[in-house]
């Protein structure tokens, strides 16, 4: 299980995550890589492995695995960057899009303020907290 445990907070910013990173490319791109490729599963990287790019082949779970996990990163990026993200820049703009609908499905990073944005992405987190893996994240949000 990704925690997303903030060890980097000041006095002055308590939870800031990875809001400093938010332009650097190449931390983002990583962390994201980290937290799909952990999140796949074994069986799904043996599929992958076994019968390289032959999608044909490989076993039904590993195929829903696949396409739920490009749904639930897809989906939610196009709209975190059409409707939530209009006050960044374009290429920023996107790097934080995709990189929301990543951590928000298992790890709990941010490199944004989510605060600072509309109730789309506070629904959203709730509800994939709701659909997730593991029950952890209901329990936070009932205390809320």
């Amino acid at each position: 299980c990704n925690a997303g445990f903030d060890i980097l907070g000041t006095d002055s910013s308590m939870f800031p995550s990875l809001t400093g990173y938010s332009g650097n490319i190449l931390i983002n791109l990583v962390i994201m890589l980290l937290i799909i490729t952990g999140g796949i599963g074994f069986l799904t990287w043996d599929d992958i492995y076994t019968n390289k790019l032959n999608f044909k082949r490989y076993r039904m779970q590993s195929k829903i695995i696949l396409m739920t996990t490009a749904c639930l990163i897809l989906f939610p990026a196009v709209f975190f960057y059409i409707c939530d993200l209009t006050k960044l820049p374009m290429g920023k703009r996107l790097l934080a899009a995709t990189f929301q609908s990543v951590t928000t499905r298992t790890a709990g990073f941010n490199t944004i303020n989510i605060s600072e944005n509309n109730n789309f992405f506070s629904t959203y987190f709730k509800c994939n907290c709701d659909i997730s893996k593991s029950g952890k994240c209901r329990s936070f949000w009932a205390k809320t």
